[in-house]
């Protein structure tokens, strides 16, 4: 008895297949490290039932707290076109740039303007220290009758714009260390896919 085969291995097919499931293996790898992300980010408390969230920041180094949770709902991911790559990170349309600020840090510089004074009307005309809430200065003001007064109201105000302008965030990164925590059950998704 003789029997003959032809076996055919259509290549294409064959390596199509394998990106598929290396697709959805990144796909889920990707899902985890964002879950990871997000678990690491905590919710800071309210103090009491009537009063705004606390304003406790988390220490340097750690992950950041969110007070309403769009920083962990900004954690997003997406795999590239060619299903090689997994982008996992915070969403600048939901959060702009305060979750790259919070991974790496920096400092955040806003164009807020300077209000300008003008004679008889009210303005500053002293600091008087910052606000407990929201660490913002607090100033005392008054009707500015003279030019002098204005000059000051106006100096008083371009101080003001200049220190909000310039937030600094030291590190606090989530991502990195999301991804670092997640690497040893990442494999799993690409043997089991």
């Amino acid at each position: 008895m003789k029997v003959e085969t032809n076996i055919k291995v259509n290549q294409n097919t064959v390596a199509e297949m394998a990106a598929t499931k290396a697709g959805r293996a990144l796909l889920h790898a990707a899902r985890y490290v964002r879950k990871v992300a997000r678990n690491s980010i905590k919710r800071v408390p309210k103090k009491k039932r009537n009063q705004s969230y606390s304003k406790q920041a988390s220490a340097p180094g750690t992950p950041p707290h969110t007070r309403s949770g769009r920083l962990k709902k900004a954690i997003l991911y997406e795999i590239t076109e060619q299903k090689k790559e997994a982008l996992i990170g915070p969403s600048f349309n939901i959060i702009a740039g305060i979750g790259g600020l919070h991974e790496r840090g920096g400092t955040r510089v806003t164009k807020k303007k300077a209000k300008k004074y003008k004679l008889n009307k009210i303005g500053p005309i002293a600091f008087i220290g910052y606000y407990i809430h929201n660490r913002e200065p607090a100033y005392r003001w008054t009707a500015l009758t003279t030019p002098a007064m204005v000059d000051r109201a106006n100096e008083l105000e371009r101080e003001r714009v200049s220190k909000i302008n310039k937030e600094k965030f030291p590190a606090r990164p989530f991502i990195g260390p999301a991804f670092e925590k997640s690497k040893p059950h990442i494999m799993d998704f690409f043997r089991n896919p």
